[in-house]
């Protein structure tokens, strides 16, 4: 185990039933904020919110009691190739180095039962390369943007 990256034992990793969004969600919003903050013209958070509550994503949550700290959208993504992928295009919230390896454990077994054979995230900042890296994760690809005036 990374000695960077120790699991703390008082938090509850939870997937979200669609039907029990709406009730998370308060705690939730100020979370996905934080990433709309960065990625404005990406993410709508109503959207993000109803996505959850229809089951099109899956909304699951890192908690400490009755307080989510951190929560992770998850989408199936089927490829030009057949091949499917569990991806992760938002991740927010506190304390990720502590809980962040136990949520790995979680994501692989996510992915399995929904027959996926890669992980994929979308990181918006290069620090999500530095916190994965020991998990495994690698670059795969880099995006870059031209924006066209009008």
């Amino acid at each position: 185990m990374n000695a960077q990256l120790k699991p703390v034992e008082d938090f509850t990793i939870s997937a979200v039933p669609p039907n029990m969004v709406d009730l998370v969600w308060p705690q939730c919003a100020p979370l996905v904020q934080r990433v709309i903050d960065k990625a404005p013209d990406d993410i709508v958070l109503d959207k993000v919110r109803e996505e959850c509550a229809k089951g099109d994503t899956l909304l699951t949550i890192v908690s400490r009691e009755t307080t989510i700290i951190a929560l992770n959208i998850l989408n199936v993504v089927t490829l030009d190739t057949g091949k499917r992928v569990l991806t992760i295009p938002i991740s927010a919230g506190d304390e990720m180095p502590l809980w962040m390896e136990r949520f790995m454990e979680v994501m692989k077994q996510i992915a399995k039962d929904y027959e996926c054979t890669a992980i994929r995230g979308f990181a918006a900042r290069e620090g999500w390369i530095k916190l994965l890296q020991p998990l495994g994760y690698k670059k795969l690809h880099t995006v870059l943007q031209y924006e066209i005036e009008e």
